[in-house]
């Protein structure tokens, strides 16, 4: 994940955890764990913020605006680890009619 990138509504950004991870692994790791059991709590991480950014300048009508939405830095990393884990079985597991980007 990039250093730079937007905090989540937690106000954290990608920088704080990469530079206090080996604070931070102790209470993140075992909610993998738990994650992977199926008995995490996902509610208590799972939001965002869906904020509407202007496309143009002088934006007016709703067309006019992109949304986005802003979710928590360790909704973030969960969605990462996941998507790094299942990239390489992707293929395999994707239904065949699925949409392709």
């Amino acid at each position: 994940m990039k250093a730079c990138s937007a905090p989540g509504p937690d106000g954290l950004p990608v920088v704080f955890f990469q530079k206090f991870w080996e604070i931070l692994r102790p209470v993140i790791m075992p909610m993998f764990h738990e994650f992977y059991l199926g008995t995490l709590d996902m509610a208590r991480i799972n939001y965002g913020v869906i904020s509407m950014i202007p496309k143009v300048v002088g934006a007016t009508d709703i067309w006019h605006f992109r949304p986005i939405t802003v979710i928590n830095m360790l909704e973030r990393i969960f969605a990462k680890v996941c998507a790094t884990c299942l990239s390489p079985v992707a293929e395999r597991i994707a239904h065949p009619s699925s949409p392709r980007s």
